[in-house]
């Protein structure tokens, strides 16, 4: 990997933006920087690495356009043509004629005919595509933005109909595989089909995110010939100039940051990003040639994503020159660090309270509650401890580390979490569990234990449609 500084990047500045998002607590998975088409700094946050399969969010409905891009230069579709037009299996004559007029161009644009997603998303079992078609819209398709990833779907499904492949298989045979996109790369599937989750289910490494962003920036050209005219086109130009070029304003009424929308791309000021929830970001900037991507779990941080483009704007962008001479011991301190990265552990800044004696192992049950929360216990070893809880006659237990991360395997979701926990308050304990794999979110178990007896604890779950119960505030007594 070239350095930094060959391209114009200062090692100091990386290093000084890493800090940065560490010292406002901004929970960051990787970090990878190119400018020219050549990569520059990768970083992982433990126990993320390089060759991690990450949650991609909605970012996989900026390869969902792609699909839709392939298909079109095919003449097998043209963004005009009307959706009930190609799945008449779900068009009856309950079919709201506004319904009828979406066009691909308008689910492309996030200007469908609702006002927000249709589909059940917590439910995996059902067909969200044939959801998108029975719904009652709430305008007419083609006039205003509005976020709905049932559309997406849709379009997920018709790519594979028109292609005969799974999305990604279909992607990877035409266009992402000749950019090194990565094998293991997965859709989730949901529903009776078995649809690729077109919307938000990509699991894919960082450098995988990077090598679109550098097609992009390359005009659809092979990006292993960055800024070579004569590279091969492997994506259509014309179509990936719409995609990235302004469709709609993103708002009611247009002011302040509204810079607007292409075919499920946002555009920025100063350039354009594919973007998924929790702060998964392929930020593009042409007039500097820098592209950035960063992965994250920013759920619980109000405005998580913005503080990331800005600090990448202050540190990266606008600090970028032209040329710079090679500063080994700034190189040498970004190595350092970089060797230190690892998500956070809940602070422990109470240590050696009373209340840990007072609480550990006592049972609180717990008053009735909607969620069927019956009972929670904490007990505390060296190092750490378990969380234990009760909810309709199963008890769930979490083993978490004070100082470090505690691996098990959570029983709900059968996914592998890490947990940490710490006194926050003398009286107060805070347990969090973290989802790195599909799941990439997040339990928080912040509880607070009275003298007397009582404990107040509040809940608070961001996986996306299957722990929402977790969404609680609990109150319970300590069993005598």
């Amino acid at each position: 990997m070239r350095s930094p500084e060959s391209v114009g990047i200062s090692s100091a500045a990386i290093a000084r933006l890493i800090r940065s998002l560490n010292e406002q607590g901004v929970p960051l998975h990787s970090l990878l920087i190119a400018r020219r088409g050549q990569v520059v700094y990768e970083g992982y946050w433990a126990p993320y690495t390089r060759d991690t399969l990450h949650r991609m969010y909605s970012q996989t409905k900026s390869l969902t356009a792609l699909a839709i891009g392939l298909l079109e230069a095919d003449g097998k579709l043209s963004v005009k043509d009307h959706v009930c037009d190609c799945f008449p299996e779900y068009v009856t004559d309950r079919t709201h004629p506004w319904t009828r007029e979406c066009t691909i161009e308008d689910l492309l644009t996030m200007r469908t005919c609702y006002d927000g997603t249709v589909y059940t998303k917590e439910d995996r079992t059902l067909n969200w595509e044939k959801q998108f078609f029975e719904a009652v819209p709430t305008h007419r398709p083609g006039t205003v933005f509005a976020y709905d990833t049932t559309g997406t779907q849709v379009l997920g499904a018709l790519a594979e109909k028109l292609s005969g492949q799974p999305m990604l298989d279909f992607l990877k045979d035409r266009l992402l595989r000749r950019i090194g996109f990565s094998e293991e790369s997965y859709i989730i599937p949901v529903g009776p089909l078995h649809t690729a989750m077109a919307g938000s289910g990509l699991m894919a490494k960082p450098m995988d995110m990077m090598r679109v962003a550098l097609l992009f920036m390359n005009g659809g050209k092979d990006p292993a010939k960055y800024g070579d005219p004569n590279a091969e086109q492997l994506f259509p130009a014309e179509y990936l100039s719409r995609m990235l070029g302004f469709q709609t304003s993103t708002r009611p009424i247009p002011l302040g940051a509204d810079f607007g929308y292409g075919y499920y791309i946002w555009l920025m000021r100063d350039g354009y990003r594919m973007y998924g929830m929790a702060s998964e970001l392929s930020m593009c900037f042409p007039a500097e040639d820098i592209a950035v991507i960063t992965t994250a779990d920013t759920q619980v941080m109000r405005g998580g994503e913005e503080r990331i483009e800005e600090l990448v704007r202050e540190f990266i962008v606008r600090d970028a020159a032209d040329a710079r001479p090679e500063d080994k011991a700034a190189q040498a301190d970004l190595a350092a660090l970089t060797e230190t990265l690892a998500i956070p552990t809940v602070p422990n800044p109470f240590a050696g309270t009373a209340a840990a004696a007072r609480v550990n192992g006592a049972v609180y049950d717990m008053e009735e509650n909607p969620q069927g929360f019956e009972s929670i216990r904490l007990t505390f070893t060296d190092g750490g401890g378990e969380l234990a809880f009760t909810r309709r006659g199963s008890t769930v237990t979490i083993p978490f580390g004070i100082g470090h991360q505690a691996e098990s395997v959570f029983a709900e979701l059968q996914e592998t979490c890490l947990a940490s926990g710490g006194w926050i308050e003398e009286n107060t304990f805070l347990v969090q569990v973290y989802f790195p794999g599909e799941a990439l979110s997040g339990l928080w178990f912040k509880m607070n234990l009275r003298p007397d007896g009582w404990l107040t604890a509040q809940l608070l779950g961001t996986t996306e449609g299957m722990l929402e119960h977790y969404n609680t505030q609990l109150n319970g007594k300590k069993r005598r």
